[in-house]
């Protein structure tokens, strides 16, 4: 999970999304939530966001026990308003896997993808 997870926020900072930091070092995963989602209350729930093909959109990996898919999208409809884009349209929402948490524990996530229009 913590590999997969480094590779995401590598993507993150290479789809544009954020920069390096300041310390010159791949983004962590949580530094790529907060790029997409600058307010500490939309973070809730996310496990991870990975960039699009198309130049704003998202993958959102997210648990559902946290965030509904209708809030998700609402979050969404804020990320593509401040990269100067319309609504969020959702592609496709479906269950993902169980993630590894750092316990040990696996907690259900869900998988959504979202252009921005």
């Amino acid at each position: 999970m913590v590999k997969a997870m480094h590779v995401v926020a590598t993507a993150l900072m290479l789809g544009g999304c954020m920069d390096a930091g300041s310390g010159g070092g791949s983004p962590t995963v949580e530094e790529g939530i907060a790029a997409a989602f600058p307010d500490p209350a939309d973070r809730v729930g996310i496990a991870a966001v990975i960039p699009r093909s198309d130049p704003a959109g998202l993958m959102v990996i997210f648990y559902p026990d946290d965030v509904s898919e209708a809030e998700m999208l609402a979050r969404m409809n804020a990320f593509c308003i401040r990269r100067g884009h319309g609504a969020a349209a959702p592609g496709w929402v479906r269950a993902g896997t169980a993630l590894i948490q750092d316990d040990g524990s696996t907690r259900e996530s869900w998988r959504g993808a979202y252009s921005c229009v």
